[in-house]
């Protein structure tokens, strides 16, 4: 497992039990994608035009229905040119943003 964050996640007391989560520093295009790959972002960042549910569900007060709805959103619209368009997200709002602001990043559009 080499690049990215990682964090060990043990329950106190337990033994035997450990989950390891990756923070992706890039996520390539599926196959078949002819959009470019998207530019290198910040160490520790998620990108909103790339994460998998799973990713984004790691952020404050994004649970499986947000993330779904960030998804659906790019799918929709596009790539994100900026991080407050999350804003526009179905269920996304100022509070909200606020909390994941700072965490986010966006890779650069074709």
């Amino acid at each position: 497992m080499a690049g990215g964050i990682f964090f060990l996640l043990n329950q106190p007391g337990e033994t035997g039990v450990t989950i390891v989560v990756s923070s992706p520093t890039a996520v390539s295009a599926p196959q078949g994608d002819e959009s470019p790959p998207p530019a290198p972002t910040q160490p520790g960042l998620i990108d909103i035009d790339t994460a998998a549910a799973g990713v984004l569900m790691t952020l404050p007060g994004i649970g499986e229905v947000k993330a779904q709805a960030i998804i659906d959103y790019r799918e929709r619209e596009g790539r994100f040119r900026r991080t407050d368009e999350l804003l526009k997200v179905p269920g996304i709002g100022s509070v909200t943003y606020e909390r994941l602001s700072e965490l986010v990043t966006v890779g650069a559009g074709p």
